[in-house]
């Protein structure tokens, strides 16, 4: 029997997209797999006078990433403070799930929000937490990166589009009724560190995917130096906590006796130093317990799988890279490429789980170089295809300059150098084969330390690659 054309077109219909997740999934599995063997380091250890702040972007971070440090912090007699930044009520599945309908209301995203601020009550007590030492901040989920670029001021706050509040709507907030705003949330964290005085913080990774994990590692790193160079603190044991990086944890799913080990591209990083806490058998199940109180998360069953992949036989933590830049002579001519030979590197970005990034080998934004020069930056960027390739370049600086008061006055700049547009004035541009030379006067005098990011899109705006929000310091902490 013949088969008709109309089944071909359906089975071509659903084989194709099946053969390409298919490619997909097992590129980028293999792209990330762990690397054997890698050496790591065991944490620093804790006891009666460990003081731990953990940072949590949404309601159950602070579980998957800490849990056993956050109990056995407790055990020793030490303190434990957690701060939650949202409450993750922009989760769509999840209030759709909790409310039984497709037409959700401002309110009900708020009420998904109290739900699990409930749950993480409810698992952290299981690690000995009590209630007074959970923080709830009330931001807005999804809106983190929002805050920390354009929505820096309160006269320019930002307004969720889920809970359609520009401030936070919950009675259990830190900040009562805190206007969304970069500088609230930035504030906060600075009261919470210098009133808690941590010697231990537990952060998001800089390179996590979830916009809101990157964001929030920024903000807790900006508060640290702020109140450091401010002689207010010492800067304490910091290390960072992976939660979202395509299917990691590799490999996925509940794997009680199985390893959990950075992605290959991160480890690949330089400098990338990668530490261990084992976590005992009894532990490892309280973890298992404490994870299974999310329920509203466990419900949705994209989230149930990335849940239960974080109960392994250890936690895994990351040191933060944080650059230093040098100051040159003015007479040095930075417009040639001879001039960056001995120049420091100050940005290096990871193998991307983006399809557009595997597809387009080259023409990408994977390291910056820079110098300070007078009242200048200089960025100096190797990128192989440069001249070939139609894509667009962004580079977003933000600067933190010390006033004369002592206080901090920080500066968002964004910039675009692609081939035939840029935002940057063109005597500041020097392109060659494969590498871009840019000059970016500061506002005033060089800042005490800066971020920068950079960003690659093809020619229709989609991001081929992105890295972190780098921190680098212009001088000493």
């Amino acid at each position: 029997m013949r088969v008709r054309p109309f089944y071909y077109w359906l089975i071509l219909l659903v084989a194709v997209p099946l053969l390409l997740y298919a490619v997909d999934y097992f590129y980028f599995y293999y792209q990330e797999k762990p690397l054997p063997g890698l050496p790591m380091q065991a944490m620093p250890p804790i006891n009666a006078n460990t003081r731990l702040l953990v940072i949590a972007p949404h309601c159950d971070d602070e579980t998957l990433g800490t849990a056993g440090m956050i109990h056995d912090v407790i055990q020793a007699g030490g303190h434990v403070r957690v701060v939650i930044v949202t409450n993750g009520d922009g989760f769509t599945f999840a209030t759709e799930e909790e409310f039984k309908r497709l037409l959700l209301t401002g309110e009900d995203y708020v009420q998904s929000g109290y739900t699990r601020q409930r749950e993480s009550k409810r698992a952290l007590a299981l690690l000995g937490v009590p209630a007074q030492d959970i923080l709830f901040l009330g931001y807005p989920d999804r809106g983190i990166t929002s805050l920390w670029e354009t929505n820096w001021d309160l006269a320019s706050p930002y307004t969720s589009r889920y809970t359609q509040y520009n401030h936070s709507p919950y009675s259990a907030t830190f900040h009562p009724g805190a206007v969304y705003a970069g500088q609230n949330l930035l504030n906060d964290l600075q009261k919470i560190i210098l009133s808690f005085a941590p010697n231990y913080i537990l952060a998001p990774h800089p390179n996590d995917e979830h916009p809101d994990h990157a964001a929030v590692w920024a903000f807790i790193l900006a508060a640290v130096l702020e109140n450091k160079l401010s002689g207010q603190l010492e800067v304490p044991n910091f290390f960072t906590y992976l939660v979202h990086r395509g299917d990691y944890p590799i490999p996925h799913g509940y794997l009680p006796n199985a390893s959990l080990l950075p992605p290959k591209p991160l480890a690949l990083l330089y400098p990338s130093v990668w530490h261990v806490y084992p976590l005992p058998p009894e532990l490892k199940n309280l973890k298992r317990t404490a994870i299974e109180e999310y329920r509203s998360q466990i419900k949705v069953p994209i989230m149930a799988g990335l849940l239960n992949s974080f109960t392994r036989q250890n936690e895994l933590f990351a040191e933060p890279n944080i650059s230093s830049i040098a100051t040159v002579s003015s007479t040095l001519d930075l417009r040639n490429l001879s001039s960056w030979q001995q120049a420091p590197l100050l940005l290096e970005n990871p193998a991307g789980i983006n399809p557009l990034s595997a597809l387009e080998q080259k023409g990408k934004i994977m390291s910056v170089y820079g110098l300070i020069q007078d009242r200048s930056l200089w960025l100096h960027l190797p990128i192989t295809g440069f001249s070939a390739t139609r894509n667009g370049y962004h580079l977003a600086v933000i600067s933190w300059f010390r006033t004369g008061d002592g206080q901090y006055k920080r500066d968002y700049k964004a910039f675009s150098f692609d081939n035939s547009e840029a935002s940057i004035p063109p005597s500041d541009i020097f392109r060659y084969k494969e590498d871009v030379i840019i000059k970016l006067p500061f506002p005033s005098h060089p800042p005490a330390f800066f971020y920068l990011r950079a960003i690659t899109k093809d020619h229709y705006g989609a991001v081929i690659n992105h890295s972190a929000w780098q921190p680098i310091l212009n001088g000493e902490i």
